[in-house]
């Protein structure tokens, strides 16, 4: 029996304990991030599926799993004998995931998710699609934490600063830009979910999740209280001194609850796409001001310094890509057999000889013929 089969019985479990009728489990984490640390990987753990896009949908008796055509072939392959049900999305003729559990529940019966794993926009489209077809949405269900008895703990790894030589901007002056946007749009502050917009607004870079230089964070600013919310384990002494010189105080990753439930009356911008539905319901004496955050727009448009890490960047792996070529072509020539696998682990071999290498961005993808 595969562990997944097993898994999916624990999780139904839980459903019937609580009296809910079917769960959906996104491939996210309660900063709606598309990569996400083992920590989050919950679907993966409930069906076997490892791609960066699916989502997972369960009921007391059938299961699916949702995703895009770069992961159909994974997909077969991983749910093979997992009762889960391959779907694929934007194909003709197959149900989408609210199409499913239409027919699926009954009047009356409750659709559960757990809304920290969900933005405010997407739990409002969940709970209006339940109130159309009668059904009962709950929030408040996370079984994982009685059931996945292994799950891997959050990271411990250190958090950085970014320095300006490399930044092209100080921490402080992002903070002030991002606050006067902020208040154009009516707010006396802002919370940061997203991670990565964290890591470009206060400067500092870490290795929670692989290919991504970001702190499992969340960060609150407004003119007279800015406070990052993380495991204080990762910020050792050089950390602390950084966010100390740009007014950054650090508060417990646990403890946003309690701080969001003391503020009274003051203005929060929140990105409702990127907010989780569980944290936007902790302002409960605040005034939520729901819009884009600016950041995005902020850190897309690049300054002389970035412009010009990017080029240096792109020459270095431009080297390294055509020492890849050649040692590809000397070794097809010689009759070796090469993987798409032995490809991959050379490209990381060759960047590696780069002094400035932090590791790869993305996973490569080497594909040939039918792969």
């Amino acid at each position: 029996m595969k562990d997944t089969v097993k898994n999916l019985e624990a999780l139904r479990e839980m459903m019937r304990k609580n009296k809910v009728s079917a769960i959906i489990i996104p491939g996210t984490d309660p900063h709606q991030s598309e990569y996400v640390n083992p920590h989050w990987k919950l679907r993966d753990w409930v069906t076997g599926f490892t791609g960066s896009n699916g989502t997972a949908a369960v009921t007391l008796h059938d299961a699916g799993l949702w995703t895009d055509s770069r992961y159909f072939l994974q997909a077969e392959m991983q749910l093979k004998d997992s009762e889960v049900t391959l779907y694929k999305e934007d194909i003709p003729g197959e149900p989408t995931v609210n199409e499913w559990l239409a027919t699926q529940l009954s009047e009356g019966e409750v659709l559960a998710v757990d809304g920290k794993m969900f933005s405010v926009v997407q739990a409002a489209r969940l709970e209006e699609f339940c109130g159309e077809n009668g059904f009962r949405f709950a929030t408040d269900f996370d079984p994982f934490a009685k059931i996945y008895t292994n799950r891997p703990e959050l990271p411990l790894g250190k958090i950085f600063e970014h320095k300006v030589e490399y930044a092209g901007e100080s921490a402080t002056d992002k903070i002030s830009r991002v606050l006067a946007e902020a208040e154009k749009k009516g707010a006396e502050a802002i919370l940061l979910s997203a991670l990565d917009e964290i890591a470009w607004t206060l400067n500092i870079r870490c290795n929670d999740i692989d290919y991504n230089p970001v702190a499992i964070a969340y960060v609150y600013l407004s003119e007279d209280k800015k406070v990052i919310f993380i495991d204080e384990r990762k910020v050792d002494a050089d950390a602390k001194a950084f966010l100390d010189s740009i007014g950054v105080e650090v508060h417990p990753y646990d403890s946003l609850q309690a701080f969001l439930e003391k503020l009274k009356g003051v203005s929060v911008l929140l990105d409702p796409n990127k907010t989780s539905d569980t944290v936007a319901h902790w302002l409960v004496k605040a005034v939520p001001v729901y819009a884009a955050s600016p950041v995005a727009l902020m850190k897309a448009v690049k300054n002389e310094v970035e412009i010009e890490g990017t080029r240096q960047a792109m020459e270095r792996d431009g080297v390294a890509l055509v020492k890849m070529y050649m040692w590809l072509e000397k070794a097809v020539a010689e009759g070796k057999a090469i993987k798409e696998t032995d490809v991959a682990q050379k490209a990381i071999e060759l960047r590696g000889e780069s002094p400035l290498y932090r590791g790869e961005s993305f996973g490569m993808i080497a594909g040939y013929k039918e792969h």
